[in-house]
């Protein structure tokens, strides 16, 4: 007789499990889009002292009518003719730091800084910047 209420105990006690515990499948899927890539059409020129800049220009082709950011050096960069230098500050760029693409994946943006410090020797000074995009 015991033996069959540990049957009956063993039933119920089954039941109530399995209406605790519950499968169900799940969907996933993936978008494969397309890389941005990011070339300068035109570099960042501030030819003599006190005057305006050249700004540079940098062309953009990615996802087609897809927002990104862009991001400039926060520091000082520096320029250098020899052991000479002047310092590069205020990057900024014409889109405010993000833009879109157009319906064909293209866009462009111009980017300006301020060339500081004291008046630089004679000499062809250069030095390079890192401009970074990212879809959002």
């Amino acid at each position: 007789m015991l033996y069959r209420w540990f049957v009956i105990l063993g039933f119920f006690a089954s039941l109530l499990v399995a209406g605790v515990a519950s499968a169900q499948t799940g969907s996933m899927g993936a978008s494969v889009i397309t890389p941005m890539t990011l070339a300068e059409a035109a570099p960042l020129e501030f030819g003599q002292p006190d005057s305006p800049a050249n700004p540079g220009t940098w062309s953009v082709q990615g996802e087609p009518s897809t927002a990104y950011s862009i991001a400039l050096p926060e520091g000082d960069v520096t320029l250098l003719s020899g052991s000479d230098a002047m310092t590069v500050t205020d990057f900024t760029d014409s889109q405010g730091g993000s833009s879109a693409t157009d319906a064909s994946g293209n866009d462009s943006f111009s980017v300006d800084a301020t060339l500081d410090g004291p008046t630089p020797v004679d000499g062809a000074y250069s030095g390079s910047y890192e401009v970074t995009i990212a879809y959002q």
